[in-house]
């Protein structure tokens, strides 16, 4: 028989038991979070990291919203600038995606606000891309214009 001070410690024990099995049920119903995967179910691969220094002229130039290119948050406006590659060096030790792509015209976007005036300038600035097997875009910052021209 159990004594009048031990009977609610054992209640209490069991009722401890069975909420965390309970809760352990609960979370081994949710699915756990796993990688993107791709159209096969294998697991997408993201671009290696990556970064150049590029020099070009401005052939395109629009402001585009975040949402058309479902990119979050949707609400942020975008700039996408065309550049004819003229040359892309190495930054750091980064492998450089652009190095074969000189005399090519790229889309790129940016989220730094560019004046109008950019167009058919001269620029440097630094390039990445950014996607995975299936697919990715181009991203600039850092732009300079190139004096002269």
């Amino acid at each position: 028989m159990l004594s009048k001070t031990t009977l609610p410690v054992v209640l209490l024990t069991i009722i401890m038991l069975f909420a965390c099995n309970s809760a352990s049920v609960v979370a081994d119903e949710k699915e756990p979070a796993s990688p993107p995967k791709g159209p096969t179910g294998r697991l997408l691969v993201p671009a290696a990291p990556n970064q150049s220094i590029v020099k070009g002229t401005v052939s395109a130039y629009c402001v585009v919203s975040a949402r058309l290119l479902n990119i979050k948050p949707a609400d942020q406006t975008l700039y996408k600038i065309t550049l004819l590659i003229e040359s892309s060096e190495n930054a750091k030790s980064f492998r450089n995606f652009i190095k074969d792509k000189e005399g090519e015209d790229i889309e790129f976007y940016t989220k730094e606000k560019q004046l109008l005036e950019i167009f058919g300038k001269r620029i440097k600035a630094r390039a990445s891309y950014t996607g995975d097997e299936r697919g990715g875009s181009y991203w600039i910052r850092d732009i300079e214009l190139i004096p002269g021209k």
